[in-house]
């Protein structure tokens, strides 16, 4: 296995690179196993937070008790994606959006599948997210995928839920 640690400015065209780089390689897997799917994905390296997203898979970032969505869904209508990985038709792109942010003690970031966030609405999800404090980062993915459930979520609740230590 061949490894390389570069090193950049946060924002950079090597940050972006990076960040699509690992998006080709999973759709290379993808593509192998003859399916399709979404991403989500945070890369955190020290202040800095690198997002990045295709389909309807969503991030969100809580600061400062303040929920925010930082993906947009890729797609036209509720089940009908017009971005993806693993792509064969010629009006689908596996192109991501790919964000930049800084990172601080104490944010909250929140990957979701579409099973969890199109069932849970925004201040479902922030009240779950700012009980984190008093909770560990596995109660509340478990408890984000308990009320999707418990509200009759029927596609797929997956979430990632990570929590940036230190002092604020």
């Amino acid at each position: 296995m061949d490894s390389v640690l570069l090193t950049t400015q946060a924002g950079g065209p090597l940050t972006d690179a990076l960040a699509r780089s690992t998006v080709a390689k999973a759709e290379v897997s993808v593509l192998a196993s003859g399916g399709s799917t979404t991403l989500a994905m945070l890369m955190l390296a020290g202040t800095s937070a690198v997002v990045a997203h295709v389909g309807d898979s969503r991030v969100y970032w809580l600061r400062y008790g303040i929920l925010e969505q930082l993906t947009q869904d890729h797609r036209e209508y509720r089940h009908v994606l017009n971005r993806c990985l693993g792509a064969t038709s010629p009006d689908c792109s596996s192109e991501p959006d790919v964000r930049v942010l800084d990172a601080e003690p104490g944010d909250v970031w929140l990957l979701a599948t579409d099973g969890v966030a199109d069932t849970l609405g925004h201040a479902q999800i922030r009240a779950v997210l700012r009980e984190l404090p008093a909770h560990d980062a596995r109660w509340a993915a478990e408890e984000l995928v308990r009320r999707a459930l418990d509200e009759g979520s029927t596609d797929n609740c997956t979430v990632l839920v990570v929590r940036v230590g230190g002092a604020r």
